[in-house]
C-alpha cells in the first residue's frame, strides 16, 4: 500500500529523489519515541511515505509550495462547489409560503427566491401584496389558509402561473394566550383551524398537484409546543401536536409519490405572532427564548435556512422529521420554563 502511495505522490513532488531527501530531512527532526510502533516499523522502511500517510494531517505539512497551493486550490474549488450547491438548491422549483407577509414566512419567501425558486406567498393580510408587489418570480395571494376555498385556489394559482408545484411551507399560525377555563370554544375552533386544518387542506391540495410529477416537499413549521405543554396556550399546544402527526402521517402515506413531508420543531422566533393581544410580542419572545441552552431567541432567518434545507434534495433521506430547531430547549435537562 505504501510503495502504491509512493507512486502516486511522487510525480506530484517532482523526482522521486527530492520527494524523499524532503521528507527524510523533516522526519528526522521528529523524536521517534512520539511515533507508535507500527508507525515506527513502517518507518524504518518507508519513512518518507510512512510519515506523509499516518503522522501529520495535510494542513500541517511542511510541503513544497506548489502542492500546497494546489491542496488549497483543490478546497477553494471544493467548497464553491458546496456553496453553489447550496444557492442553487431550489432553483427553478415552484413553492406556496403560507403566512408569508411577515416572520418566518417572509423570511422563507425572500430566501428560496433568492435561490432561484418562484413563490406564491399566501397570507390572511392584504399587506401581503405591498410586500411583494413587483416581482414577476413572486405571486402575493390573499386568503384565509383555515378554507377550502383558498387550498384550493391557492394551488391553482401555482399551477396557472408556473406550471408546477414542488414545494409547500405551510407556516400561517395564530395563538390566544389564556387559560382552558377561559377559553372560549370560537377561539379554540380559530386556532385549530389555522394552525392544524390549514395545514391538512393546504397539504391535500398540494399531494394532488405533486402525485403526477412523482415529486414534492411540503414542509410544516412546527414548535417545541409540538413536544411540550405550556399553560394558557392550549390550544396552540394541541394544534402544533396534532400538526406533528400529521405530518408523520403525511409522510408515510406519500413517500412512495416521491414526495416528503418534514416539519421545523422551531422554538421562540421573534416575529408578530403574539402582537395581536400583547403590545410588546416580539421583546417577550426575545426575552423567553434566554431560557434556552442556547441562551436567545432566533431571527426568522435562521428558521427559514432549515426550511431551505428540508425543502431541498440535501434532505433527501428526511421522511416525517420534525427537526428541532429551538436552541437546545428541547433536550435540556431540567424544570420547563413558562
Amino acid at each position: 500500500m505504501i510503495v502504491g502511495g509512493l507512486l502516486t505522490v511522487a510525480p506530484v513532488f517532482g523526482p522521486l529523489g527530492k520527494t524523499l531527501h524532503y521528507l527524510d530531512d523533516f522526519i528526522a527532526e521528529r523524536p521517534q519515541p512520539m511515533l507508535s510502533k507500527a508507525i515506527s516499523e513502517c518507518l524504518s522502511r518507508h519513512p518518507a511515505v510512512a510519515y506523509l500517510f499516518l503522522v501529520r494531517p495535510l494542513t500541517q505539512r511542511k510541503l513544497p509550495p506548489e502542492f500546497r497551493n494546489g491542496l488549497k486550490q483543490q478546497q477553494n474549488k471544493k467548497e464553491n462547489t458546496m456553496n453553489q450547491n447550496t444557492m442553487n438548491e431550489v432553483k427553478d422549483k415552484v413553492a406556496i409560503v403560507t403566512g408569508a407577509a411577515s416572520g418566518i414566512g417572509r423570511a422563507t419567501v425572500d430566501l428560496l427566491h433568492a435561490r432561484g425558486a418562484m413563490v406564491v406567498a399566501e397570507d390572511i393580510n392584504p399587506a401581503v401584496v405591498e410586500v411583494f408587489k413587483d416581482n414577476k418570480r413572486i405571486v402575493p395571494f390573499v386568503g384565509d389558509v383555515a378554507t377550502e376555498s383558498a387550498a384550493q385556489k391557492v394551488v391553482a394559482l401555482a399551477l396557472e402561473r408556473f406550471g408546477k408545484l414542488d414545494i409547500l411551507v405551510n407556516n400561517a399560525a395564530t395563538i390566544v394566550y389564556k387559560r382552558v377555563v377561559e377559553m372560549t370554544l370560537e377561539e379554540w375552533d380559530r386556532i385549530l383551524a389555522v394552525n392544524l386544518t390549514g395545514v391538512f387542506l393546504h397539504s391535500r391540495e398540494a399531494v394532488r398537484a405533486m402525485i403526477p410529477k412523482k415529486s414534492g416537499a411540503i414542509v410544516n413549521i412546527g414548535s417545541y409546543a409540538c413536544f411540550f405543554g405550556f399553560p394558557a396556550i392550549a390550544a396552540y399546544c394541541a394544534s402544533k401536536g396534532g400538526l406533528s402527526q400529521l405530518t408523520r402521517v403525511l409522510a408515510v402515506e406519500n413517500i412512495q409519490h416521491g414526495i416528503r413531508v418534514n416539519a421545523v420543531g422551531a422554538g421562540d422566533v421573534v416575529t408578530n405572532l403574539l402582537n395581536h393581544f400583547m403590545p410588546d410580542g416580539r421583546e417577550f419572545l426575545a426575552q423567553h427564548g434566554k431560557n434556552a441552552p442556547i441562551g436567545r431567541a432566533a431571527q426568522p432567518e435562521e428558521i427559514a435556512e432549515v426550511v431551505a434545507f428540508l425543502a431541498s434534495e440535501r434532505a433527501s433521506f428526511l421522511v416525517g422529521s420534525v427537526v428541532m430547531a429551538d436552541g437546545g430547549y428541547s433536550v435540556q435537562v431540567g424544570p420547563t420554563v413558562t
